[in-house]
Order: C-alpha cells, then structure tokens, then sequence
C-alpha cells in the first residue's frame, strides 16, 4: 500500500508494508457495534479525522521531524482583537527591518505581519501589490503576487508610503491552542486545509516542489473596524501560507 492509502482492516495489501495505513482505522474504535449505537455519523468521521491527524503526526516523528515543526500540525488561532502591542497585527507601517530594504518591497502594500509558529521572536510579514488587477491575474503559485517574508521582529517603522490606507491598524492576542467549540479563527496554524476550489491546477505545483501547508487568514474573522474599503483578498477567500518541506 502506498503511505495513507485507504484499504480495509487486515487487507492483504497492509501486509509488511512498515506504514500505519490499517491501525489509522482503529477498528474497535470505529466499527464496534456497540460503540457504532451510542454515535451520529459526526461522531464517526470525527474520530477517524482525529485518529487519521494522529497516525500522521506519529509517521512524521519516526521520519525525524523536530517536535518543533511537528507543532504546525495542530490547531492554533488568532481570534480577538487586543489593546495592547503585539507581534500579531494588520495595518499600519511596515515593520524597521525593511526600512533599507525598500527595493524588495517596491509597488507593494503592507497588509500584516504575524508570529512565525515555527520560529520564536521571528514574524511573517505579508505584502500586497498596489495594483489590485496585478494580485487577481497571479494568484495561482508559482505566479503568486503576494510576498511572505519572514524576518526577525521588529518595531513599526515611521516610512508611511508601503500603508494601506483601507486598513486600520489592529493587534491581535497571540496564538492559542484552539479547543472543540473554536476550531477556526483570523489567522489559523495547521489543522485541515480546506480547498474552496479543489481543481488540482491550484495545488498540484505546491505539491510537486514539495511544499506543505503552514497557516492560513480567513476574512471572515476581520473585527469590525478594521477596514476602510475593500477586503485585501476579496472577502470570502482564504488565504494559504506555505512553506517548504
């Protein structure tokens, strides 16, 4: 059986294949009568997704990864808005560390900047082009305008002309583990990657240069007065940050 392929208990095929296809199915769990009774359908397949999420989590540890890395795979969010400052915000200046890196950021716009989940005191910083047009012919990797940048962090910067104008300058409280009823949020690291379009031209490129899902912005969540004007990425979509294996 290939890794995480799908086959049914004690299948001939799982036979000396060294990979966890068969014990991700947890029979007793999954499919003991009187355990079937007492659950919804939802009950089912959340469990099998939890035990799935598990299996890997566990391959990816006897693989080598650092305990580090293997934290991206469980769900984290930025939901509320707070007063103070904090590493989490959208609007505003760039942050210092760009102010003698002008040329790389030139016709963008500043969007937000974001603990790096992976790399203490580090941030990801997320630029837009000026020319919305220009954004909306290249969304599809690897013609993708939008610039992530991870740097370390850094205070506001005075230099206004990367500001976008439409968005107001919000903090947000730092990355929480989130529980069963808080599953979603503004910014989310790991969980499920949900495709809002699942034609393979959107991902199979990302797959082929091995790139694997970190987080991702949904606008859905933006407080209520963060915005001036339009949604930075055209409200309903979502926004996936990756990076390399």
């Amino acid at each position: 059986m290939p890794e995480f392929g799908i086959a049914g208990y004690k299948d001939p095929r799982h036979k000396n294949d060294k990979l966890s296809a068969h014990e991700l199915l947890q029979n007793a769990n999954l499919f003991d009568p009187k355990k079937l009774k007492v659950q919804s359908a939802m009950d089912n397949i959340e469990l099998n997704t939890n035990l799935t999420r598990y299996g890997i989590y566990i391959g990816l540890l006897r693989r080598g990864w650092e305990i580090k890395m293997i934290k991206a795979i469980q769900e984290k969010v930025i939901l509320n808005e707070i007063k103070e400052t904090s590493l989490n915000r959208i609007g505003g200046n760039i942050p210092k560390y760009f102010d003698d890196k002008q040329d790389c950021i030139s016709e963008m716009m500043f969007y937000g900047c974001f603990e790096h989940p992976l790399k203490t005191n580090f941030v990801l910083s997320i630029f837009l082009p000026k020319n919305h047009d220009i954004m909306l012919d290249n969304n599809i990797y690897p013609n993708c305008a939008i610039k992530v940048f991870t740097h370390p962090k850094s205070e506001e910067s005075e230099i206004t002309s990367f500001t976008n104008m439409d968005l107001n300058r919000i903090y947000f409280e730092p990355y929480r583990k989130a529980n069963s009823d808080d599953l979603s949020g503004l910014v989310t690291v790991g969980g499920e990657l949900q495709l809002i379009q699942e034609e393979e031209y959107y991902y199979k490129n990302l797959e082929e240069n091995g790139y694997l899902y970190l987080m991702s912005i949904d606008e859905d969540y933006y407080p209520d007065n963060l915005l001036n004007g339009n949604y930075p990425f055209n409200y309903g979509g979502i926004v996936y940050i990756l990076q390399r294996e």
